[in-house]
């Protein structure tokens, strides 16, 4: 019988398997085993003491990344009292909770849908390579589309220009419930899909897992507090170069630079900054195999990121304009533009009544 028929014959179902490599023989066996990865995370080599089993414990340990107790059998021929039995006992409980942690895992993993959504002035072309980056991993991606929203509405001060997109995305958000019962339903918000899920956090019927932002335009001020037991945690990814959620603070109603800036409000989300990154830096399977897999999948944030990284001086230029001059440049500007003809319209027909 080849060693492949003998370790499939005896080994295949094997959850642990201890070793005593007492010979040769068995020496060799063990190496074999060790080669085949689906072995090796299974085994627990009990090495004989001495300088010829420091050297067998060095190699299946260092090249093969496998446990190894020590074996003294000098003490056992003797019949003297040793740790052998603690030590296996202790090394097969570590095993079993690994692989219960592993399932668990990959049940969350499996049980947990990642809803993505976009920002302004945009198809979201970006979501079909993150969203393939993300079910690499295991995760389920959804999608959202509230169609191509201009820059205008953003912009305007009324709530119901806003409406539209709000209430599609909820929709999405219920059709996903819908559909996967459940589920641990996570959020991947870039840019004005950041104001949408803040809605949407204020509304006791939504509860989220994870929540990762980029290019925030929420306010620094959201009431995170009253969404509290809504979302597990809040992760903002801040791009040192993104311009863009400064300008929205400035010239728009309801907005915040916390894109640009962070929340700076530890007990309810983490900031991570990023130096080189603008409004769509983030937005690839790079990024997202980097940062965000390892977050939605067990709540990692050990990559720090450019932890003392600072905003660009033109990020903080804008952010210095002054709030009123802001605005009054911006949407003066906007009337001289585009209201010109009316002011001329008017003109004529003023001329037209007084003659």
């Amino acid at each position: 019988m080849t060693f492949s028929e003998l370790s499939e014959s005896y080994l295949g179902d094997v959850d642990l398997l201890i070793v005593f490599p007492l010979s040769n023989d068995i020496q060799t066996f063990c190496i074999e085993l060790a080669k085949q990865q689906r072995y090796a995370s299974r085994m627990i080599v009990c090495v004989p003491e001495g300088d010829d089993g420091k050297l067998y414990c060095r190699i299946v340990r260092e090249r093969y990344g496998i446990e190894t107790v020590p074996l003294p059998r000098q003490k056992l021929l003797e019949g003297q009292q040793c740790r052998l039995g603690v030590d296996l006992v202790r090394h097969c409980a570590n095993n079993l909770m690994r692989k219960v942690s592993a399932t668990m895992r990959e049940w969350r993993v499996q049980n947990t849908v990642v809803i993505l959504i976009h920002g302004i002035r945009t198809r979201a072309l970006w979501q079909g390579e993150v969203r393939e980056s993300l079910q690499s991993a295991g995760l389920v991606a959804i999608p959202t589309n509230y169609k191509k929203f201009d820059v205008f509405r953003f912009l305007l001060p009324f709530k119901r220009t806003k409406q539209a997109p709000i209430s599609r995305v909820e929709e999405d958000v219920r059709a996903v419930r819908r559909k996967f019962p459940g589920a641990h339903i996570s959020i991947l918000a870039h840019s004005f899909g950041t104001f949408i899920i803040g809605k949407l956090l204020g509304n006791p019927e939504h509860q989220f897992d994870r929540i990762a932002l980029c290019g925030s335009v929420l306010p620094i001020d959201f009431d995170f507090a009253s969404a509290e037991g809504r979302f597990s945690e809040i992760i903002n990814e801040v791009g040192c170069r993104d311009i863009w959620p400064a300008v929205a603070a400035r010239i728009g109603w309801g907005y915040g630079p916390t894109g640009s800036f962070g929340f700076n409000r530890g007990n309810f989300v983490h900031d991570r900054k990023h130096a080189e990154h603008g409004h769509s830096g983030f937005l690839n399977g790079l990024f997202c195999k980097e940062f965000w897999i390892p977050y939605f999948c067990d709540g990692a944030k050990s990559n720090a990121g450019d932890v003392g990284a600072e905003p660009s001086k033109l990020v903080c230029f804008v952010d210095n304009v002054p709030l009123p001059l802001a605005k009054l440049l911006f949407w003066g500007s906007l009337l001289f533009l585009f209201g010109w003809p009316l002011w001329i319209g008017a003109a004529w027909t003023y001329r037209a009544l007084l003659h």
